[in-house]
């Protein structure tokens, strides 16, 4: 039996010991504290449908989704990627049924600028892409999203891919969407769209080698689509898509996108919740075509210099030009006006607001949805400055201008901004608040009212802000009765 001293004896420690234990540890502490930062893609991921083509875009037609067995059903997986090589993957300008450039002076392309990179496969090749993944051999990922939809016959699904903190580079992706069209049952034609700087000669006359050199070539923002073969999917059928891209991380250098595509069953309820989903977009999608001009998918030109507008947000010395020139593009008038006069801070604020959301626009090539993005982000902001009692006067005038007497009150458009989802559903709920201040006790809020009403054109006849009483009432009920006959829109 060993005595307790032996114990201590034995497992005695020299004291250089203990201190040679102490570096280890130390050292051991301080690798954990300096373990290389957990990836930041800064991607933003979008899922949209619409009626009609990838090289159509969007059109005022609505797909028929009520054949459950005529839809297909696609799964959707988005990862960002360190590696960029996956074996088995065919170049996509090599399977491009049609590649068209925009803007150029030959849209149509013999060979891919911004796409020349991408690499796909169906099948085997697919799967062999998903082992790559999953076993390490394409370095850390990091998963950006997912989706699951129904696509009916006639209709494209646009899942996008955005990155609004990106510093635009030649050659560089910063946008990216995936088009899947149901073109008939068990039929999916995929295509990809690319949005990036090029080089472009400054003149059809720029020729030679060193034409770069002497600046006859400048940067200049476009945007790409190849047409991809058609996918059967009379039985489930899978592709992936790899393709380098501009993240805010630079360790992350790539997309790799999966998708999954079956045959759709009357008896499944996850399509049929999807399609319920389908519907109630493309529905969405033809009134923004019809009601909006929506910018179409294959109009490149216009999103690739979107995005560029829109990565430009991120600098302070560009940020007014930008919302400018967004503002003008999408029709936004509330976001412009805000813009002019605001000052730097009130810029930033606005950008913290609107950029996550106009890179869901851009994604989706929705000019409906950035025109919103841009004009309820400005009244939500004006909204918040006005109730902490920050707004500075140049930008109430604003207010006052775009929403009437409503900007008199603060938090008043809290409400009113709950109640609409796009510009349609706010000017219609405005009318309605303007019309309720014309019987307001105030001759000023009555004054305002009116005045804005009457801009927009919706001003009732015979009604004097500042008349009788009398007056005023008989007007107001005319004005009701003929809102509420056929044909009239009730406030």
């Amino acid at each position: 039996m060993i005595g307790r001293s032996n114990i201590a004896g034995k497992f005695r420690i020299a004291p250089h010991r203990i201190a040679l234990g102490l570096m280890v540890l130390g050292v051991m502490v301080a690798g954990c504290s300096l373990r290389e930062p957990a990836f930041e893609p800064h991607a933003t991921l979008s899922v949209s449908q619409y009626t009609g083509t990838p090289l159509s875009g969007p059109t005022t037609q609505v797909a028929d989704v009520t054949k459950p067995g005529d839809a297909i059903f696609v799964a959707v997986r988005v990862y960002a990627i360190e590696e960029l090589s996956v074996p088995g993957l065919r170049p996509v300008v090599s399977d491009a049924r049609l590649i068209v450039l925009s803007p150029t002076g030959r849209p149509l392309a013999a060979t891919g600028r911004l796409t020349r990179s991408f690499r796909w496969g169906t099948g085997a090749a697919a799967d062999h892409a998903g082992e790559e993944l999953n076993s390490g051999a394409l370095g850390r990922s990091v998963e950006i999203g997912q989706c699951a939809v129904a696509v009916a016959p006639g209709a494209t699904t646009v899942v996008g891919i955005t990155n609004a903190q990106a510093t635009p580079q030649i050659g560089i992706v910063s946008g990216v969407r995936i088009l899947l069209n149901c073109s008939a049952p068990g039929q999916l034609e995929p295509a990809v769209a690319a949005a990036g700087l090029i080089q472009e000669a400054t003149s059809s006359d720029d020729q030679g080698d060193d034409a770069e050199e002497r600046g006859l070539f400048a940067p200049k923002p476009a945007g790409e689509l190849a047409i991809l073969p058609p996918i059967s999917v009379e039985k489930p059928a899978t592709a992936a898509m790899l393709m380098p891209f501009e993240f805010s991380d630079a360790r992350l250098r790539g997309l790799l996108v999966f998708w999954s595509a079956s045959p759709g069953r009357a008896d499944d309820p996850q399509l049929a919740s999807a399609l319920a989903k389908s519907a109630a977009e493309l529905v969405d999608s033809a009134k923004f075509t019809a009601n909006s001009s929506q910018a179409s998918l294959s109009d490149l030109s216009y999103w690739s210099a979107m995005q560029v507008a829109i990565q430009g947000l991120s600098d302070p010395a560009r940020r007014r030009a930008s919302f400018s020139y967004l503002a003008a593009r999408t029709n936004a008038g509330i976001c412009e006006d805000f813009a002019l006069v605001a000052d730097d801070q009130a810029l930033a604020r606005l950008v913290a607001i609107a950029q996550p959301r106009l890179a869901q626009a851009a994604a989706s090539g929705n000019t409906g949805a950035a025109q919103w993005a841009l004009d309820e982000s400005a009244l939500q902001l004006m909204d918040k400055m006005q109730e902490d009692n920050r707004l500075p006067p140049e930008l109430l005038s604003v207010l006052a201008r775009n929403v009437g007497e409503p900007a008199m009150n603060p938090g008043s458009m809290d409400d009113i901004l709950d109640d609409s989802h796009d510009s349609q559903d706010l000017r219609i709920r405005l009318i309605a608040e303007n019309f309720n201040y014309l019987d307001d006790n105030s001759p000023a809020a009555r004054a305002r009212a009116f005045d804005w009403l009457s801009e927009h054109g919706a001003a009732p006849a015979g009604y004097d802000p500042l008349g009788p009483h009398a007056q005023r009432q008989a007007a107001l009920e005319q004005a009701y009765d003929a809102l509420v006959q056929p044909g009239g829109t009730n406030p």
